[in-house]
């Protein structure tokens, strides 16, 4: 009996001193982070990071960190202004170069395919959701309905001619191109390729140049204000070619791109006649690359990533540095400053379990 009750006190003393240790039963889970999503910022080209998900509100500072990002997109006129199409919980716009953000009002909360800014009036902004398009006229406190398509077809891409702002293009996950020549008032059909639309480009250095990309049919190019349409049969040539993602103009050259697509990322020459592949650390298909960016300034200076890391290359792809990822979250959208190189904006979707 002696020998019961010292066995029991020993073990009672061990439960005290360990804690709960292995032998909690407990279901609580565990503690977990800080939410990591939102917008990442480096000034220091990626070599580190800070989250940006601040909003200031009447009750406080609020955390956006659990938000995702599908787009980023700067004022053509004010780069300290900046949209962050934040998934279902709509639009969020920073006016101090993503420092903090403000919640746009009385737009539809739900993700917004893709949103056009006045290159002339910063005041005016189109935003496609769904089948429809949305303008606001006063630095988005309020928003009208301007066009309704079928039910399930979506707007996916929006575009403003740079000379006259009036004209609106855009794109139909059904092919048709629409415009309008009256700032949204009224549309007409403009061009049927037939074919999911994902992207429109006019080139700021000869806007009568105009780039449609399909999600899987590559790019049609009109060099006459879409009178005539041509499609870049170069792209076709590349194994993953055809599928789009997204693409910027290479503002050191008169007509360039670089596209990201299944065969990775790919740069073209001027014209877009041929293009030209990057040498990866990653081959494309085996693993899939999310973002890319490119110093506007200096076209060697190269980013990308994949779903757990970042890329970096000072001399156009030859060679590569690694470095972790400063989130969790999957980094689906990656972009320069457009006046200052050294910043990059990184923006992370929110997932469950990163495959």
């Amino acid at each position: 009996m002696k020998k019961l009750s010292l066995v029991l006190i020993i073990f009672a003393s061990f439960l005290l001193l360990s804690g709960q240790g292995c032998f909690n039963t407990s279901k609580k889970k565990a503690p977990v982070g800080p939410p990591d999503a939102a917008v990442w910022i480096s000034t220091d080209k990626g070599e580190t990071w800070q989250q940006s998900a601040l909003m200031p509100t009447l009750q406080g500072v609020k955390n956006l960190g659990d938000l995702s990002v599908n787009f980023l997109i700067f004022d053509p006129q004010d780069s300290s202004t900046l949209y962050w199409g934040a998934g279902d919980a709509g639009l969020y716009i920073s006016y101090d170069g993503g420092r903090s953000w403000q919640e746009a009002k009385n737009i539809i909360k739900a993700r917004i395919n893709d949103l056009a800014v006045d290159p002339k009036a910063k005041n005016i902004i189109y935003a496609s959701i769904s089948n429809r398009i949305f303008k606001t006229t006063d630095c988005c406190r309020d928003w009208k309905d301007i066009y309704i398509d079928v039910p399930g077809v979506a707007i996916n891409a929006l575009a403003i001619d740079p000379v006259n702002s009036l004209k609106i293009l855009a794109g139909l996950a059904d092919g048709r191109l629409i415009k309008s020549e009256d700032g949204g008032l009224n549309w007409s059909l403009f061009y049927n390729f037939k074919t999911n639309i994902k992207d429109i480009f006019y080139n700021l250095n000869d806007p009568r140049t105009i780039y449609v990309a399909m999600y899987t049919e590559g790019i049609f190019k009109s060099t006459n204000n879409g009178i005539n349409w041509n499609k870049n049969e170069a792209l076709d040539k590349i194994s993953g070619g055809k599928i789009f993602y997204y693409g910027f103009f290479d503002e050191t050259k008169k007509d360039a791109l670089y596209i990201l697509t299944d065969a990775g990322f790919l740069h073209s020459d001027e014209g877009t006649n041929s293009w030209q592949e990057y040498k990866l650390l990653t081959p494309p298909g085996r693993v899939k690359i999310l973002s890319f960016a490119v110093n506007p300034k200096n076209p060697n200076e190269v980013y990308y990533t994949t779903d757990t890391t970042f890329y970096k290359s000072n001399n156009g792809g030859n060679t590569w540095i690694t470095k972790n990822l400063p989130t969790s979250s999957r980094p689906i959208y990656l972009t320069t400053h457009p006046q200052n190189p050294n910043i990059l904006y990184l923006g992370a979707m929110k997932v469950q379990n990163k495959k």
